[in-house]
């Protein structure tokens, strides 16, 4: 591991469950920011820094948002993406229409399925593959029980990826 503690709250630590609400947007280092990119909020401040100082490329930040996701699992996440954020987020993004709102005990598995309604290929967000090969969550769609509308109704083609994720991996 990258990051091998965090100082967690105080709060944190005294609660009975956790609930991530992540907003569906594109993030230019990591591709997508979901569930468990969503956990480095639980971060304080300085040490959020230290993590992006650990990890300048793709591939690290993902190992190091595993890390952090570790110490903080939530029990339950439920992403808004009714208007989300495409392109070159979260900076210069731009909003997504995309009408979803996805929920799921297992966050990995909700960031898994939400990519790939957004046109992410099978191991292109590599916190959900991190995050499966460390059996932190179900990254495979093909273990994955969806529920509700079909994931072909719920394909959102037209959604832009950032342009420049490539360069950092």
């Amino acid at each position: 591991p990258l990051i091998k503690e965090i100082a967690v709250p105080k709060k944190l630590r005294e609660i009975d469950i956790v609930v991530s609400v992540p907003k569906l947007k594109t993030h230019e280092l990591t591709g997508f920011t979901g569930a468990v990119k969503n956990m480095l909020g639980c971060v304080p401040g300085k040490m959020k820094r230290d993590v992006h100082v650990k990890a300048p490329t793709s591939r690290l930040m993902a190992e190091a948002l595993c890390d952090v996701y570790s110490f903080v699992r939530p029990d339950f996440a439920v992403m808004d993406g009714v208007v989300g954020m495409q392109g070159s987020g979260p900076a210069a993004g731009e909003p997504a229409m995309t009408g979803l709102i996805a929920a799921s005990a297992d966050p990995v598995s909700l960031d898994a399925v939400v990519t790939h309604l957004l046109g992410y290929g099978e191991g292109e967000v590599l916190t959900t593959v991190r995050a499966h090969a460390r059996g932190l969550g179900t990254g495979d769609l093909r273990m994955i029980e969806v529920v509700g509308e079909t994931l072909e109704a719920c394909r959102r083609p037209d959604f832009r990826k950032p342009s420049n994720r490539t360069k950092l991996l």
